[in-house]
């Protein structure tokens, strides 16, 4: 069996054509038994899309400072204090990245489960 889609543990299931972990699918059963209220639903749901949006911004930013740090050096090869503003726009475009990520994490296992994270719950 393969690797969860949702939280990367030992998938023994599976939804679709996707592996899926005991504990993700009970999750799951139990969001579509229960489900959330519509006004809260909605509202974490706008907070996890633009926690989204924010950080799609936050990638594009980094990526042109870093794209404008390397088109400062037309030879390819930097002067000797351009190695460290090309590690630090590197280091911000991993970082934007990883961050984006975990934003589209959280709005997938919402929708997905309804797993409302904890530091959007009333």
């Amino acid at each position: 069996m393969g690797k969860c889609f949702q939280c990367g543990q030992e998938a023994r299931l599976y939804v679709g054509e996707q592996p899926i972990c005991l504990e993700c699918d009970e999750r799951r059963e139990e969001y579509q038994r229960n489900g959330n209220h519509p006004q809260e639903h909605r509202r974490v749901s706008q907070l996890l899309e633009e926690e989204v949006r924010i950080a799609q911004s936050r990638l594009t930013q980094a990526h042109a400072e870093f794209h404008s740090v390397m088109s400062q050096t037309p030879s390819g090869l930097p002067p000797s204090d351009g190695t460290q503003r090309i590690r630090n726009a590197s280091r911000e475009c991993s970082h934007a990245r990883e961050t984006l990520m975990a934003a589209i994490r959280r709005l997938n296992s919402f929708t997905i489960y309804g797993a409302i994270p904890e530091d959007l719950k009333k």
